[in-house]
C-alpha cells in the first residue's frame, strides 16, 4: 500500500561525491511517489545536487570537511582530526533539529551523516558499512559507527543481502536486524537509457574523492598518459569548477558530466580507471567494462574492496604509489569485465514510508 505524501529531507555526507550521486535514484523515486524532497548538503555534493535538481530546495549545512594527508597515514590523520570531527557531529545534530523545525519535515534520510537526525522525525540511515575496515582500529571503528546508526529508525543498505554482493563482508550479515533493509546497489545510471556496455575505443579516467589526493592522482594520470599515448578522457569530478581542457593531444579533460553524457562516455570506453569508492563501483556494475582500481592511499575500505574484487577476477587493483598504466592495461586482459546484476528493493521501502 502506497504511503501518503510526506516532506522528506535527503542529506548526503560531504566525503567526495559518491554519497550524493548514489542518492540520485532515492530522490527520483521519492518524487515519483509524490513526496516533497528537500536537500541538505555542503561542498561538492551541494554543487552536484544543485545542478542535478535545480528545482528542489537545497539547504547548505556544513559537513565534516574531511581531508586526506599527502601520505598514506590516513588513520593517524583521522585520529588527530578527532576533536574537530566530534564538534562537527555535535553541530550536525543541532542543524538537523533546526532544519526539521524550519521545514516541517516528517522524515530525514541521512546518507552516512552520522548524527543528522531529529527527535521530531522518522530517521533513516543509508550505509554499506555495517563493518568498517580500519586496519588495527577495525573493531573500535565498527563499534563507533554502529553506536551512531543504531539510533536511527531504519538502516537502508545499498547492496544485495547475499554473499554475491558488491561490498563483500562490509554489509553482509547472516542475521540482519528487523529494521535493516537491503535495497540493492544504488546507482545514478539506473535512471538513464544510454547503453554503457557497448564496445568502445577510449580509456576513461574517473577521478573522485577528497583533496589533496584527488589532485595528486590527477597529476599522476597525466604523467602516465604522456608516457603511454592513448585516446582518453579524464573526468575530474569537479562540478562547478571551470577546467575543461586538452592537456595532451588526444586526451580530453572534463570537469563534470551529467548522467546521460557520462553513461555515453563509459559506453565509448574499453576500460575504466577509477578509485575504489563504493558508489563508483555501484555505478560501474552495469558497464561491463574492464576496470583498473587505484584506491585512495590509506583508505582501507577502498583497498579492501579492490582486493576483494581482484581475487574474484573482476578488476585490477593497483596502489597509487605503484600505478603504471602500461602494467595495468596488461593485467586487465586476464580480468573479467566488472558486472553484477540484482533486484533493487528501493521502490519497496519507499512505498511504505
Amino acid at each position: 500500500m502506497a504511503s501518503s505524501p510526506k516532506r522528506i529531507i535527503v542529506a548526503p555526507l560531504d566525503w567526495g561525491l559518491g554519497h550524493a550521486t548514489r542518492d540520485v535514484p532515492v530522490i527520483h523515486h521519492l518524487r515519483a511517489a509524490g513526496h516533497e524532497v528537500i536537500l541538505v548538503a555542503d561542498g561538492r555534493p551541494y554543487d552536484f545536487l544543485s545542478q542535478r535538481f535545480p528545482d528542489l530546495k537545497i539547504i547548505r549545512c556544513p559537513g565534516y570537511d574531511i581531508s586526506y594527508p599527502k601520505s598514506d597515514q590516513f588513520m593517524v590523520h583521522m585520529a588527530k582530526s578527532g576533536p574537530r570531527i566530534a564538534k562537527a557531529l555535535r553541530d550536525e545534530r543541532k542543524a538537523a533539529e533546526r532544519v526539521a523545525n524550519e521545514t516541517g519535515a516528517e522524515i530525514i534520510i541521512s546518507d552516512n551523516r552520522l548524527n543528522f537526525r531529529s527527535d521530531k522525525t522518522k530517521n533513516i540511515f543509508i550505509t554499506h558499512q555495517l563493518r568498517v575496515k580500519a586496519g588495527m582500529f577495525t573493531l573500535a571503528a565498527s563499534a563507533l559507527h554502529r553506536k551512531f546508526y543504531s539510533k536511527f529508525d531504519e538502516v537502508w543498505i545499498p547492496d544485495h543481502a547475499g554473499i554475491n554482493n558488491i561490498s563483500g563482508d562490509l554489509a553482509f550479515l547472516k542475521r540482519p536486524k528487523k529494521n535493516y533493509r537491503y535495497i540493492g546497489p544504488l546507482t545514478r545510471f539506473s535512471l538513464v537509457k544510454t547503453k554503457m556496455d557497448s564496445l568502445g575505443k577510449q580509456l576513461l579516467f574517473m577521478l573522485s574523492g577528497p583533496e589533496p589526493q584527488r589532485t595528486i592522482f590527477e597529476e599522476l594520470v597525466i604523467a602516465e598518459l604522456k608516457k603511454n599515448p592513448v585516446e582518453a578522457l579524464i573526468l575530474r569530478g569537479q562540478p562547478g569548477q571551470p577546467h575543461d581542457s586538452e592537456p595532451i593531444p588526444g586526451v580530453r579533460m572534463l570537469n563534470h558530466l551529467n548522467d546521460e553524457k557520462l553513461a555515453a562516455e563509459i559506453g565509448k570506453s574499453y576500460a575504466v580507471v577509477s578509485r575504489g569508492g563504493y558508489s563508483t563501483l555501484c555505478d560501474l556494475t552495469a558497464s561491463n567494462k574492464k576496470l583498473i582500481c587505484v584506491p585512495t592511499p590509506g583508505q582501507t575500505e577502498q583497498e579492501y574492496l579492490a582486493e576483494y574484487h581482484m581475487k574474484r577476477g573482476q578488476m585490477v587493483s593497483m596502489r597509487q604509489g605503484q600505478f603504471s598504466l602500461e602494467k595495468g592495461l596488461v593485467l586487465c586482459e586476464s580480468m573479467q569485465p566488472f558486472y553484477m546484476q540484482g533486484v533493487s528493493g528501493l521502490q519497496g521501502v519507499i512505498a511504505v514510508l
